[in-house]
């Protein structure tokens, strides 16, 4: 009955980007892990403490221990057995995830960090105090669960107090598991380590998700159509006709975004933000040409225009089979976003016809009046728009982040593209209009700071 308890309106539907899952409000506490197993590891008592000191060992139990007294389907197994008082001699390669099981067991990485709410440098707010027990204010302890401010998801402490084990293996050694969220003594946002599976640090916890039921598969479909159509008007809105500026260049009439992308924009339309310097209006960055191309199209679907590009005659990009020297063609009498030609970059940001062709920057000759860079970024991004705009209202198309353009460079003999404007983390030379960069299209980053992108158009 404590546990039905405990359990009862414990969890949240996390219903974004392609994935549904219900997840706990906060993490496993002592008061249902000793309810469970008869055991506190915990270095720090207390009946609403996260649970610390368990392995990702004791956390795969658990949720097994947990589901059964649920008259749950437990999801592990090893060699055949749920058991897990049967369980001997095992590495986690030999613990097996069955996904048709409705029990409980831990989050997939992705799904944690897409239920972390990424929008925000932590998990909820910039401001780390409001939303997590850390090495600032935690006094070198755990603090009871659901005390600081929530999510966007109403979930708690998914930024501090303590770490929390994820399914997956680490991509930086095979012998580890992935170990989200931070903890009481430690400062970060959405902290990602590798740990072996079998430790036990007073930092350690996790917290449990489940799939949802079939029943509720058409409710989560009506969410996603709801959810669309509000990126469809978030999408509309931040990309209104004042939202850029028409210029008439020499071969074409196109129109192109007074900003660059920012994370709000990529991540209703993409549903990810991989950016390093997390915020709505920051310029979304990490961001490789191949991934600028596919958000163009989702963007051109969304807004109901025709895409531009296509792999193999598709356009769908979840089609697309990408690597690192897919070729990507370019319908250029489609009326959908794009990225701009290097030229029709260029033409913008020396501010097009009206003028501004002698500035040695996009708007003018004082890099610092116009551009986040390496003199006075504080070695981040920053929000999109906060500088002087140039001659055509185009804001950034100096610093802050490199930006992709269209099309191949010296294709075939040549798999690159190009990327102007620079970044918060260069010197003058880099940010000048002048300036032209080429790198491979998988790349999202380089010692030359992190690329971006903004998107255009045929205006005509």
């Amino acid at each position: 009955e404590l546990i039905e308890k405990l359990l009862s309106d414990s969890a949240v539907l996390v219903n974004d980007s392609g994935l549904a899952f219900y997840m706990q409000k906060t993490e496993v506490v002592q008061e249902l892990y000793t309810a469970v197993t008869k055991d506190n590891p915990s270095s720090f008592g207390g009946k609403k403490l996260p649970v610390d000191s368990v392995s990702w060992y004791d956390a795969v139990k658990f949720c097994n221990k947990v589901s059964e007294i649920q008259g749950r389907t437990p999801c592990y197994s090893v060699n055949g057995e749920t058991d897990t008082d049967k369980w001997n001699n095992y590495s986690p390669s030999d613990v097996i995830w069955n996904k048709e099981a409705d029990g409980w067991r831990l989050p997939t990485e992705e799904e944690w960090f897409v239920a972390a709410d990424d929008l925000h440098k932590y998990s909820g707010s910039d401001n780390i105090d409001e939303v997590a027990w850390h090495e600032g204010n935690s006094g070198e302890k755990t603090h009871d669960v659901g005390t600081k401010k929530p999510n966007a998801k109403g979930l708690y402490d998914m930024t501090g107090n303590v770490r929390e084990w994820c399914w997956d293996e680490s991509s930086k050694s095979s012998s580890c598991r992935v170990c989200r969220g931070s903890a009481y003594c430690k400062t970060s946002s959405y902290y990602s380590n590798a740990e072996y599976p079998y430790e036990r640090k007073s930092y350690f916890g996790f917290r449990m998700v489940h799939a949802i039921s079939p029943q509720e598969t058409e409710t989560v479909k009506q969410m996603r159509e709801q959810a669309f159509q509000k990126n469809k008007e978030l999408a509309a809105k931040l990309l209104s006709a004042d939202s850029g500026a028409v210029i008439a260049g020499t071969d074409s009439v196109f129109w192109i975004q007074k900003t660059e992308v920012t994370q709000e924009l990529y991540k209703a339309v993409w549903g990810e933000n991989p950016s390093g310097f997390t915020g709505a209006k920051r310029p979304v960055e990490n961001v490789d040409w191949y991934d600028a191309c596919k958000c163009c199209n989702k963007l051109s679907e969304i807004m109901g225009l025709t895409p531009c590009y296509s792999v193999d005659g598709s356009t769908d990009t979840d089609t697309w089979e990408i690597y690192s020297e897919t070729y990507v063609e370019w319908n250029e009498k489609a009326n959908g976003f794009r990225l701009p030609t290097e030229a029709e970059w260029e033409m913008a940001a020396r501010g097009g016809v009206a003028g501004g062709w002698d500035y040695k920057y996009a708007g003018s000759d004082n890099l610092n009046n116009v551009a986040w860079c390496r003199s006075n970024s504080d070695n981040k991004t920053h929000e999109v728009g906060k500088k002087k705009p140039n001659a055509l209202g185009l804001y950034d198309m100096s610093g802050n982040v490199w930006e992709w353009c269209d099309f191949w460079y010296d294709y075939p003999s040549s798999f690159n593209a190009n990327y102007r404007g620079g970044s918060y983390d260069n010197s003058s030379a880099y940010c000048a209009v002048s300036n032209r960069k080429i790198g491979s299209p998988s790349n999202t980053n380089c010692d030359l700071g992190p690329r971006g992108f903004r998107v255009a158009r045929n205006a005509r």
